[in-house]
């Protein structure tokens, strides 16, 4: 793929293993592979209904797995983890020779049943959109497990620049109301 005449590599990765929000020796290895890549700019993970971290690898972000989008899954037939979910935002720029990550956020999100509506949490909780309760549960899940994201600008080490709750490094992070 190329924009503005510009090589483009982006790996969306179907790996790990399901219901687990550790990270298998499958992946992290398959991310060093990848990010050794000068032309790989992101990767972004799924398929294990949960969510998984969001790290650096060779001075590269991976989002491991952003939980669950859509699905028939919930604490009836399974772990409540599949129920939650994010929104991830990779801004990348481009130049004349090269891509970039230059801000990297995510969007809690929890997947109501029965009516399989996506709710990100924040919007939930001020428009009552379901159980306070529920919902508050489901952000703290994920953000123990991506926690906050290293600023994709500064290098491996770097000061964390979000805490998980909302979208851009540069504008920072607010937790949603109620939380």
């Amino acid at each position: 793929m190329t924009v503005r005449g510009v090589p483009q590599s982006r790996s969306w990765r179907r790996w790990g293993s399901e219901f687990q929000a550790a990270l298998t020796r499958f992946q992290l290895d398959t991310a060093r592979a990848l990010t050794s890549d000068p032309d790989i700019t992101a990767i972004v993970g799924q398929h294990v209904h949960v969510v998984q971290p969001i790290t650096r690898v060779n001075g590269k972000l991976v989002v491991f797995g952003e939980g669950q989008l859509l699905s028939n899954q919930s604490a009836a037939c399974c772990p409540a983890q599949t129920e939650d979910g994010m929104l991830v935002f990779l801004h990348i720029t481009v130049d004349r020779e090269r891509s970039k990550l230059v801000s990297i956020g995510y969007m809690p999100t929890w997947d109501r049943h029965p009516d399989y509506t996506v709710l990100p949490i924040g919007d939930a909780l001020k428009r009552h959109e379901a159980p306070a309760g529920v919902l508050r549960a489901s952000y703290d899940r994920t953000t123990s497990v991506v926690g906050r994201i290293p600023n994709p600008s500064r290098a491996a080490g770097g000061s964390p620049a979000l805490d998980g709750t909302t979208a851009f490094t540069r504008r920072g992070a607010r937790a949603p109301p109620g939380l």
